[in-house]
């Protein structure tokens, strides 16, 4: 097999398993996560993680096929937006976690096309998700989350970066593995 068939198959096989590949990096995210906010001793953080952890490998568990593999990503869509709004929530909308929510309103729809127009309803709670967070700030008394927030402030621009560009290259990354795989299609007919 040369190299551009090689490479060819590569692509076709990460599209194929696009959903576990998704599940894993957010796994992955939580999982690292968890013992920074450890580490920094923000603890409702890393518990936080810690749940959303066990959430991804039960879904990996269940991602046996195609059809399980999308119900597994649409329950971690739904996973994302409430991570997002509690985070957002205790750190008083500004560590950027609403970066995924805003990511993953584009990116569900390409991770799960066998739910038909459903997915524009899933789209619709994520913008209602986006907005809740934008202004939920308004209506939680400022001293409510004050100690996690003091100790939050200290990172607030790393981790709102960092959660940018986990955002940015989740996009990119799905994107790709969708046009890989529609290349693909177009090459085997």
């Amino acid at each position: 097999m040369d190299k551009k068939k090689c490479v060819s198959f590569i692509l076709s096989l990460c599209a194929q398993y696009k959903n576990v590949i998704f599940l894993v990096m957010c796994l992955a995210v939580h999982f690292l996560y968890m013992f920074v906010f450890f580490i920094m001793k923000i603890y409702p953080f890393a518990f936080i993680n810690l749940l959303s952890t066990a959430f991804y490998v039960a879904f990996l568990i269940f991602s046996k096929d195609k059809r399980s593999s999308e119900m597994s990503t649409v329950a971690a869509y739904f996973e994302i937006l409430i991570f997002a709004l509690l985070s957002e929530t205790i750190s008083r909308n500004t560590y950027g976690f609403i970066f995924f929510v805003l990511g993953m309103i584009p990116v569900i729809f390409f991770l799960a096309p066998s739910y038909g127009n459903k997915r524009f309803a899933f789209q619709g709670v994520g913008i209602v998700t986006a907005v809740l967070i934008d202004k939920m700030q308004l209506f939680i008394p400022e001293s409510y989350f004050k100690q996690t927030f003091s100790a939050l402030s200290l990172h607030e621009q790393h981790f709102r970066f960092i959660n940018l560009l986990i955002t940015l290259f989740t996009i990119l990354y799905v994107t790709f593995f969708l046009q890989a795989r529609s290349g693909y299609d177009a090459v085997r007919t």
